[in-house]
C-alpha cells in the first residue's frame, strides 16, 4: 500500500514534510504580494529554496540538565540541525558532557554562548526563575529561542 505524505517512517522525514508545507505557504504569502515585482518573487523564492535544503541551522542548549539533554540528542539526531554549543554552570556536569557530546563547544556563562555569531538558535532549559534574563539577552543577540517551561 502506498503511503501518503504525512505517514513518513522516522522523526526526519516528518522534519522535512514540515518544512516543506512551511516552505509552500512562504511560497503562497509571495506570490500574492502586489508590492513585489516578479523579479523580486523569483529571488526571494531562490534564497528560501536554498536556505530550506541547502543550510543547517546551528543551535545550542543552555542549561544541560534531564530535558536539556533530551534536546541536545534531538538536535544531534534532525538532518538540517547542528548542534554546536551546550551550556551548563555545574562543572561536574560539564565534564560529564564532554564524553556525552564530544567536539561539542562547552560553556559555562550563557553570556558567553551569546556572544558565539554562529549559533543562530537556543534552546533555553533553565529553572523557571533563571528564564527572563536568558530570553531577553538572547533576543538583544539576535538568536531564535526555544523556551522549555
Amino acid at each position: 500500500m502506498k503511503k501518503l505524505p504525512f505517514e513518513t517512517e522516522t522523526a526526519a522525514e516528518a522534519q522535512w514534510f514540515k518544512a516543506a508545507v512551511s516552505y509552500g505557504k512562504r511560497l503562497s504569502s509571495l506570490f500574492f504580494n502586489p508590492d513585489l515585482q516578479w523579479s523580486q518573487k523569483l529571488k526571494e523564492i531562490s534564497r528560501q529554496r536554498i536556505m530550506l535544503f541547502m543550510s543547517k541551522i546551528n543551535v545550542g542548549v543552555i542549561g544541560v540538565g534531564q530535558m536539556g539533554t533530551y534536546h541536545a540528542q534531538i538536535y544531534q539526531k534532525l538532518p538540517q540541525v547542528e548542534l554546536c554549543a551546550l551550556c551548563e554552570f555545574n562543572d561536574s556536569r560539564r565534564k560529564e558532557l564532554e564524553t556525552e557530546f564530544p567536539g561539542i563547544t562547552l560553556y559555562k556563562d550563557y553570556k558567553e554562548l551569546l556572544k558565539d555569531t554562529a549559533i543562530e538558535a537556543l534552546s533555553i532549559v533553565l529553572p523557571d526563575n533563571l528564564h527572563r534574563e536568558a530570553v531577553e539577552l538572547a533576543v538583544q543577540a539576535g538568536k531564535h529561542i526555544i523556551l522549555e517551561k
